[in-house]
């Protein structure tokens, strides 16, 4: 009977110790996801930060470059995003223009694939191009890139 008793209690001692152990890895692994999702929302938070300046800037070069950055790295967020700017704004052009690259991003989002048809060292050659895809009847946008649009 004793050795029965003895059987059980390590049984026991040692179903408890896995148990505990099991308990504590999964909060472990909850404590680093959460320690995770916090750094990378911080990172965000910055990286917005800087995208909104830009939006915001005061050449139509770093107002490019901003939207390009927002569509690039937070593709889903880009219309929410620029929608919120432009009901922020008092300037009747600013926002308009915010709430047509909103337009432009929900679209863009929806359809993660770009073809790139041409480079241009200068936004309005960029622009020119961009009025005759529009006029041929094609989806287009201007990213900017490495010096280029």
């Amino acid at each position: 009977m004793s050795a029965i008793g003895v059987a059980y209690l390590t049984y026991a001692s040692t179903t408890a110790k896995t148990d505990t152990d099991a308990v504590l890895r999964d909060r472990e692994i909850n404590l680093e996801q959460t320690k995770f999702d916090a750094s990378e929302r911080e990172r965000y938070e910055q990286n917005l930060l800087k995208i909104i300046s830009g939006v915001l800037g005061k050449t139509e070069q770093e107002r490019l470059i901003g939207i390009a950055t927002l569509r690039t790295l937070y593709p889903d967020r880009a219309e929410e995003v620029l929608n919120t700017i432009a009901s922020t704004t008092n300037e009747p052009k600013v926002k308009a223009a915010l709430e047509v690259e909103a337009k432009t991003a929900k679209a863009l989002a929806a359809d993660p694939w770009v073809i790139i048809a041409g480079a241009d060292n200068s936004f309005p050659d960029a622009q020119t191009e961009l009025t005759k895809a529009g006029q041929a009847g094609l989806t287009a946008a201007v990213y900017h890139r490495n010096s280029t649009f």
